[in-house]
């Protein structure tokens, strides 16, 4: 006779011994197993009433893959409202590990993300209902070694169905994820700067008597040309992103020469970062605050990358700006 695992759900017959599906020993517990209506009263008292026909409807055709359009737009968000809390701890544990290595070896993570993000979600749409269904079971089978009975059934429904407040938890978690990566990503730019092996090559403007040094991964990307600052005389040395093969252009950065000494301090709420002074002049440097509109193009993600990488090394620039 075909029965099921009581610790995946699969199809096993009542003389195997193992299940095929998740290796669950069969015969290796002394505790009554549940008869046949105990069972499915208890799996349906977790799903609960509002998604019983919905969940069991799926389960009917003992398939691993159905498709959950909850599970895959809403994700690990879909896995709080079910009470699957260590998956969604899982996932966020992963996120944050995957994050610190790509800011360890100074990638960024837009990328990895979104496409990390797509296969979480389409798994879940495909496989979400089976995973859900071993999730119940699993709770049942710890439940029934404790309870029995009505508790055991009170147990059941209390354990399952859905939740709002396991909704907003995840949202919390989220939020918190967010946060713990920026503070990680701060924390490891700021311990590996001075241990950076990027290779760097300088660049001298001989018109103005000053050099500094930038990656030479930039070498191919740049154009670095000289002009003035906002219509004002303020000479400048401008430097953007160039992809000549896709056209597009994208201003990065530029080091404004003050005919003036200004103060440090006057640098304070304003948008550019003070460098230095030579007792005649003052130079800064401002930084783009926004990428051109192709840049959002999604074909065009790689160039978004480079420049936000660029950005974020430009301390190679401030830290070895000199006078020649």
């Amino acid at each position: 006779m075909n029965m099921d695992c009581t610790h995946c759900g699969g199809s096993v017959v009542e003389k195997d011994q193992f299940c095929g599906t998740c290796g669950n020993n069969l015969l290796g517990s002394n505790r009554e197993a549940p008869s046949e209506t105990e069972a499915p009263d208890l799996l349906k008292a977790f799903v609960g009433e509002y998604k019983e026909s919905y969940y069991f409807g799926k389960w009917a055709k003992n398939e691993r893959r159905s498709w959950n359009w909850a599970a895959f737009f809403a994700t690990f968000f879909w896995l709080g409202y079910r009470k699957m809390y260590t998956h969604v701890l899982v996932i966020l544990l992963f996120f944050i590990t995957a994050d610190v290595i790509h800011y360890l070896v100074g990638a960024a993570t837009n990328r990895f993300d979104s496409y990390v993000g797509l296969g979480i979600a389409a798994a879940l749409g495909i496989g979400g209902n089976f995973e859900y269904k071993k999730f119940a079971q699993r709770e049942i089978n710890k439940l029934e070694k404790r309870f029995s009975g009505d508790e055991l059934l009170e147990k059941v429904r209390k354990r399952g169905d859905s939740s709002w407040k396991g909704f907003w938890l995840t949202l919390l978690l989220f939020i918190g994820y967010v946060g713990i990566s920026a503070v990680l990503e701060s924390v490891v730019y700021s311990y590996t700067e001075g241990e950076s092996n990027v290779e760097l090559t300088t660049y001298t403007s001989e018109d103005y008597g000053i050099s500094f040094d930038y990656p030479i991964s930039w070498n191919n990307f740049i154009e670095i040309s000289h002009g003035t600052w906002e219509s004002n005389s303020e000479a400048t040395i401008d430097v953007s992103y160039l992809n000549h093969s896709k056209e597009i252009e994208q201003y990065v950065f530029s080091i404004i020469m003050y005919g003036e000494v200004l103060e440090e301090g006057y640098w304070e709420n304003s948008d550019e970062i003070y460098i230095t002074n030579d007792g005649e002049k003052t130079y800064t440097m401002a930084i783009a605050d926004e990428a051109n509109e192709e840049m959002h193009d999604p074909l065009n993600q790689e160039d978004l990358d480079f420049v936000s990488t660029m950005i974020l090394e430009l301390d190679f620039v401030v830290d070895s700006f000199r006078f020649e």
